[in-house]
């Protein structure tokens, strides 16, 4: 049996919900769940960086099997290679969804520095 709310009896479970007046299994039983646990973004940044840390300790035997090419590194492993950056990137998002994938050049020469100058907006004052 499931029991109607109205919007404002669902808005007020939800405010009381935090404030442990009104339980979960009240909250449940009344057809209002909780709100769904959601990974962080610091977590996909933090998987981003471990791939990239791999790269980097993997670069010097990726130069001498994939030198001028591009790696996709997934869980600490090269799992592809292409000289097409786009195409690589697909293919292992195709392969593996979409999950933190470092895709990096390998090269002998250091990754060359762009800057990239931000625009700038400047505020008018009325008169």
């Amino acid at each position: 049996m499931t029991m109607r709310m109205r919007p404002v009896q669902v808005f007020l479970a939800i405010l009381t919900a935090g404030r442990g007046d009104y339980k979960i299994e009240d909250m449940k039983r009344n057809g209002v769940l909780s709100m769904p646990e959601v990974p962080t973004r610091s977590s996909a940044g933090n998987d981003w960086r471990k791939e990239f840390r791999a790269f980097l300790r993997l670069r010097r035997s990726l130069l001498r099997t994939h030198r001028n090419r591009y790696v996709a590194v997934y869980k600490g492993n090269v799992v592809d290679s292409d000289k097409d950056q786009v195409a690589l990137g697909l293919r292992a998002y195709a392969k593996f969804g979409y999950v933190p994938i470092y895709v990096g050049y390998v090269s002998a020469d250091p990754p060359k520095l762009v800057r990239v100058p931000s625009p700038r907006c400047r505020l008018e004052r009325s008169t």
